[in-house]
């Protein structure tokens, strides 16, 4: 029922070729876990702290696949989720050299670009509040990791100021708008 951090998966999916199995505040729907059973996934990564996948979910989840081993990426807002993804790749995620930032909200943009963002192992972040960059994004996307940064909104979510240092870094940047 969270559409951002369903959608910051969709990079993720693409890096480690996995799917994506949606969850509910109330427990796991059961389609979900009719899909944990068939797939029988020896790993199991459940995005979110419990304020967004709820301990009753991956106890049903367990239920569901007890050999799964189920790791937790923590987090409870679309930017502290995105940033948590994007950290725990390094455990075996192959990312592209594309990055992109939004903002929560941006559904319909997210959902527009999911397909790309699976394909080419991108990784999507989100500004905590419009016009902030939060210091982790900032370090993420000035690090040398990204040659590119797709922008999915206005002046108002992420200021061109940002943008012009992201250049400096030799991040070409495009606005989608």
């Amino acid at each position: 029922e969270q559409a951002s951090p369903c959608l910051a998966t969709a990079g993720l999916s693409g890096a480690l070729d996995a799917p994506v199995l949606l969850a509910k505040p109330d427990g796991m729907p059961d389609i979900t876990l009719q899909e944990i059973k068939q797939l029988r996934p020896a790993d199991v990564i459940v995005v979110g702290d419990e304020s967004v996948v709820p301990a009753a979910a991956i106890e049903s989840l367990t239920e569901a696949c007890p050999s799964a081993n189920v790791t937790r990426i923590q987090g409870g807002t679309p930017c502290s989720i995105a940033n948590a993804i994007y950290d725990y790749s390094g455990a075996g995620a192959d990312w592209g050299r594309t990055a992109v930032i939004t903002y929560d909200g941006c559904t319909g943009d997210l959902i527009s670009f999911s397909p790309l963002l699976f394909k080419e192992r991108i990784p999507v972040f989100f500004v905590p509040e419009l016009g902030v960059i939060d210091g982790r994004t900032r370090e993420l996307l000035l690090s040398g990791a990204f040659d590119n940064l797709l922008v999915l909104g206005g002046e108002v979510h992420v200021r061109e100021a940002f943008l012009q240092e992201c250049r400096e870094h030799g991040v070409r940047c495009e606005r989608v708008c």
